[in-house]
């Protein structure tokens, strides 16, 4: 098979299988967090020091993602991101304590 038809499909099996997560965890259909908005004390467990990582650790510990490429050009916001990828990634059930936290707001 064609090296760039085997990715697009994996592409679209990751896609198709991350959609209900989402969907039911109703991450992407609410408004983000105002950056006053209180981190939960538990995220430091996790290294969570902004929003920012808070999302991009909760979106890469999910099974069915493999990448994530957050978009900016601000150094600052980079450095952030960038944070985010050390410390702990949240297991199931700090993923479900994310997710009660953030529906919470």
């Amino acid at each position: 098979m064609d090296p760039r038809r085997r990715a697009l499909l994996a592409f679209l099996a990751t896609a198709a299988a991350l959609r209900p997560a989402l969907a039911q965890d109703r991450i992407m259909t609410k408004q983000i967090p105002s950056t006053r908005e209180p981190l939960p004390p538990w995220a430091a467990e996790l290294g969570i020091e902004s929003w920012a990582q808070y999302f991009l650790k909760w979106i890469v510990s999910h099974p069915a993602v493999t990448c994530a490429i957050p978009g900016t050009g601000r150094p600052e916001h980079i450095r952030d991101n960038v944070a985010a990828g050390f410390g702990a990634l949240p297991d199931p059930a700090a993923r479900a304590r994310m997710t009660k936290y953030f529906d919470s707001l």
